[in-house]
């Protein structure tokens, strides 16, 4: 309930950090293999009805993850909650949402906080097909083998939420969420 995206269809990520679409339904079984580290999955963002549960900010370079905590610092002193997960070349930032919101709706809200240089999902507007892709948390990136954690800022730098899957989905539970305004 936290990752939906388009639950008709999703992506397995190939060993070259690539994905390939399953062109079916989504699985508690394919969900188990991704925590379990079998396989790797990718979520479509906005899912068969032009909306979105989620939005996240992705910053690919090596600091990242500090320029996302600059953005998450920010977003907090406007009311809106925001969680950290490092990746394989800098970090995520993702914002919740109580109720799944129009594409348009979300990227005409968070889009203008988007620093330059971070991508910002979802990329398209409703109506725009499947729209764009993201690798669900948790999982082994295919690519290094490396899974990355969900982490909050601490004076020493970035800290895991938790040890192990099972406290990170407990975690996961205690998100806030944010309502998308008008």
């Amino acid at each position: 309930s936290v990752f939906g995206g388009r639950m008709s269809d999703f992506a397995h990520q190939r060993d070259d950090g690539g994905y390939w679409r399953a062109g079916r339904a989504l699985t508690l079984n394919d969900l188990r293999a991704h925590l379990d580290g079998k396989v790797t999955l990718g979520s479509y963002v906005i899912n068969e009805g032009g909306r979105c549960r989620f939005a996240v900010f992705d910053a690919d370079s090596d600091n990242g993850l500090t320029v996302l905590r600059q953005l998450q610092a920010r977003l907090a002193r406007q009311g809106i909650p925001a969680y950290l997960e490092q990746s394989r070349r800098g970090g995520h930032l993702w914002v919740f949402f109580a109720a799944p919101a129009r594409a348009s709706q979300v990227r005409a809200w968070l889009l203008p906080l988007c620093p330059a240089g971070v991508e910002f999902y979802p990329k398209q507007a409703e109506g725009a097909g499947y729209g764009s892709l993201i690798r669900l948390p948790l999982g082994i990136h295919r690519r290094c083998g490396k899974r990355y954690p969900f982490v909050e800022w601490t004076a020493r730098g970035p800290v895991p939420v938790a040890r192990t899957i099972a406290a990170t989905l407990d975690w996961l539970a205690t998100v806030q969420r944010a309502d998308v305004p008008d």
